[in-house]
């Protein structure tokens, strides 16, 4: 099934990054559980507040910096594997560069989720759409490939909720 994203209005658009940062969430956590409690909260702040400025429709004021945290978590998660740096007793990495792979996509979602808020809503539908690969590149890293029709569900339901446009509309 295509995930057409410009068929959807500018909330709808966030609300399905926000739902493809929602089903992966947990694998953050799964690979990455001695993640800090401000990384944790990084995710689900993006999250939290894609999902709020959707609701709302108008973005949050504290989007951009919840696009930021959760930006820096994803890096974090993946630096100790690709790049000698101290280790913080505080903050051990990953176990391994599969575990910090799938912790970051994780986190990627999430900020692609924040992004698609902060966006224009004309061009929303590129970090929506990012956040959609993000999440099937996690679902499928995991292992869990029967996720990914969930997601699919999800835009399908958008997509039949929307006020349908007029063919000549679409190019708009």
């Amino acid at each position: 099934m295509e995930v057409a994203l410009e068929r959807l209005s500018h909330w709808s658009r966030v609300k399905f990054a926000a739902l493809c940062a929602r089903c992966v969430q947990p694998f953050f956590t799964e690979m990455w559980p001695e993640a800090t409690p401000d990384r944790i909260a990084a995710v689900e702040r993006a999250i939290a507040l894609a999902e709020q400025s959707a609701t709302d429709g108008r973005a949050h004021p504290e989007l951009k910096a919840a696009v930021l945290a959760a930006s820096t978590t994803a890096g974090r998660a993946q630096i100790p594997h690709l790049y000698p740096v101290p280790i913080d007793d505080a903050e051990q990495p990953p176990r391994d560069r599969t575990a910090a792979v799938i912790a970051s996509l994780s986190a990627k979602v999430a900020e692609k989720a924040a992004e698609a808020a902060t966006a224009d809503p004309a061009r929303s539908d590129v970090p929506a759409r990012e956040a959609y690969f993000f999440a099937v590149d996690a679902i499928r890293a995991v292992g869990r490939s029967r996720l990914i029709g969930r997601l699919q569900a999800g835009f399908a339901k958008l997509a039949g909720s929307e006020p349908r446009k007029p063919w000549w509309r679409f190019w708009e």
